[in-house]
Formats: structure tokens, C-alpha cells, sequence
């Protein structure tokens, strides 16, 4: 089945593998990259042609792009401006991969095994709330039409849930060793002269805040956030992320 929670959409393994194979490699040299260096540039170089390698035989951007893309395309959607001119697309991605970061912090930190596996929405009560949040969006149908593509049945979604609820530990562990965590992902856009925080593309914490309920709601691409939504912990997160002492604490 397709836009399973643990198994992605498209099910070329491969070209996950290709891709985080390599990222350590390409990561390894910040401070070569805001240097210059030939060999930093040359990782730089070789980590973005195999991108594009596993793109092309995923037939599908999805080993390279998930929920962190969507807070730029949010952005550009809304004709976002810094400074007078249009933020780089890799500024925005580079901000949204490190709130990706501290979502998975946060979610590392919770139990799923006692995750509690509740009733679901109904498809019009999804639309509903889409539409509700995207009057006066410049794209207004958007989220209404991709939430009808990635709604799944409350059996289906039980099923999901379940499944993560039994697996967790593992499934944790898995999580663990792939995704960079917070500090580690900021520090090294820091270090390499890449924007590490929103207000530093022209967007207040608040605001970040309140586009990550846009976000969840922009693609049918099932995402970190539609788990969230799923298993009912969506708000504890974002109030992990953004309150008193989060990685990204509004007013801090």
C-alpha cells in the first residue's frame, strides 16, 4: 500500500541508501565549504550529481525532499522577501531541515508504545479544516485538494499506528542513526555560512510556528507531521519545539 508511515511512498531502497550513505562525507567539511576548499566543493558537488542520480531512478524527488521543502515552498508561495530580494532556496530548505531536526528530537524523546490509538476524521472534516486554514493563502485550494489525496480510512490509519506502537523501540533506533539532530544539523549550516534559524531569512519564530500547520497540509506526501497529526501528538510537539526552553523558543 502506498503512504505507509514506515515504509515511504516510493520503494526503491537504493536511492535512500545512495543518499545517506554518502551524507556523512558530504557534511564532514563545514568549515571547508565556507572556506572554498576544492575537496569540501568537490563533496558538495559529488553529494548534489547523486541527488539528482537518485531522483532519476526513484522517477520522484522524494529521496531528496520532504516536509523541510515545504516551508520554502510556503515562503515562495507568498512572495516572501528579505532585505529586498527573494531568499535563496537552499537558505529556506537549509531553515526547514533544522526544524525538521528538532521535531525529531522531540519525537525521540516520546514513548510511542503508549501511544494511544484513537478515532480518525473523517475526509470532510479534513477538507474542512484545510479549508478553513488556507482562506486567504494565494493557492486556497491547495491544502483542501492535497489532504483529500492523503487521507486514509480510520482502519488504515489504525493500522499504521499500531504498527509503530509495536515497533517502536526499533523503529526509534532506526530513526536515531539517521537523522542529525538539532544542534548537530544547525551547527554545521553555521559553521559553513548557511542560515541556521528563521529570523535569519527575514521570518519571526511565531511565524515559522504558524506555517508548520501549512506544512502538514501542502502535499500528499506523507510526512513526520501527518504522523504527528495521527497519533494525536502534533501540538505537543510544536509546543516542545517553539515554547520555554524548545530549540526554537518563540521570544529567545
Amino acid at each position: 500500500k502506498r503512504r505507509q508511515l514506515i515504509v515511504p511512498e516510493n520503494k526503491n531502497w537504493a536511492t535512500y541508501s545512495q543518499i545517506q550513505d554518502m551524507l556523512p562525507e558530504v557534511l564532514a567539511d563545514a568549515q571547508g565549504i565556507a572556506d572554498r576548499t576544492p575537496k569540501a566543493v568537490e563533496n558538495i558537488f559529488a553529494g548534489l550529481t547523486m541527488s539528482g542520480v537518485a531522483m532519476q531512478i526513484a522517477n520522484d524527488t522524494r529521496p531528496l525532499s520532504c516536509a523541510e521543502h515545504l516551508y520554502s515552498h510556503y515562503l515562495d508561495m507568498t512572495h516572501h522577501t528579505f532585505e529586498d530580494r527573494m531568499v535563496l532556496h537552499g537558505f529556506q530548505v537549509s531553515v526547514g531541515t533544522v526544524t525538521l531536526c528538532a521535531f525529531f528530537d522531540e519525537l525521540l524523546k516520546m514513548d510511542l508504545t503508549k501511544l494511544d490509538v484513537a478515532a480518525w476524521p473523517t475526509k470532510e472534516q479534513e477538507v474542512a479544516r484545510a479549508t478553513e486554514l488556507f482562506k486567504g493563502f494565494p493557492v486556497p485550494e491547495l491544502g483542501p485538494t492535497e489532504i483529500a489525496k492523503k487521507w486514509q480510512s480510520p482502519e488504515e490509519v489504525r493500522e499504521q499506528l499500531l504498527r509503530v506502537k509495536n515497533t517502536w523501540p526499533e523503529f526509534k533506533e532506526k530513526l536515531r542513526a539517521q537523522v542529525y539532530s538539532y544542534e548537530k544539523m544547525r551547527d554545521l549550516f553555521v559553521t559553513a555560512n548557511a542560515p541556521g534559524a528563521p529570523e535569519q531569512i527575514g521570518v519571526s519564530r511565531e511565524q515559522w510556528r504558524n506555517m508548520t500547520n501549512f506544512v502538514q497540509l501542502m502535499r500528499w506526501r506523507v510526512n513526520l507531521f501527518d504522523l504527528a497529526k495521527r497519533a494525536q501528538i502534533f501540538d505537543t510537539l510544536v509546543g516542545n519545539v517553539f515554547g520555554k526552553g524548545g530549540a526554537l523558543e518563540i521570544g529567545a
